[in-house]
C-alpha cells in the first residue's frame, strides 16, 4: 500500500488468489449455519461487542485511512464513527430502539439464502 500524499510505502499485504478466496468463502458458508440459528438478541450482543472493539481503535484506524486514501484526518474520523455506527449501534433511519437495525425476515431461523 502507498500512501498518495507521499509516495512511500505504508504497509505490505499479501495478495489473494482463487484458492484463498475459495477457502474464505467455505468457511463463511461453513459458519453462516450457526449464525443464522442464533436468536436476534445474542447477534445484537455480538454487533455490540464488535462495534466495542471498533470504537476502541477509531483514532488509529482513522490515521491509517487518512494517510491510505490521502485525505484530511477529520473526514476520517468521520467516516470510522459511521462504521462504529452502523457495526452495532444507531441511531441511524430504521433502527430499533437500541440502535440495531434487524429484518425480522432475515432473522428467522431456517431461512435460507
Amino acid at each position: 500500500m502507498v500512501e498518495p500524499a507521499t509516495g512511500q510505502v505504508m504497509a505490505e499485504v499479501p495478495r489473494a488468489g482463487a484458492q484463498d478466496v475459495d477457502a474464505a468463502v467455505a468457511r463463511a458458508k461453513a459458519a453462516f449455519g450457526a449464525w443464522r440459528d442464533m436468536a436476534p438478541p445474542d447477534r445484537a450482543a455480538m454487533l455490540r461487542r464488535l462495534a466495542d472493539r471498533l470504537e476502541e481503535s477509531l483514532e488509529e484506524l482513522a490515521r491509517l485511512e487518512a494517510r491510505n486514501a490521502g485525505k484530511p484526518i477529520s473526514d476520517s474520523r468521520g467516516e470510522m464513527g459511521m462504521v462504529v455506527r452502523r457495526s452495532g449501534r444507531g441511531p441511524w433511519p430504521g433502527a430499533g430502539r437500541r440502535g440495531l437495525l434487524v429484518c425480522a425476515d432475515c432473522a428467522r431461523p431456517g431461512r435460507e439464502r
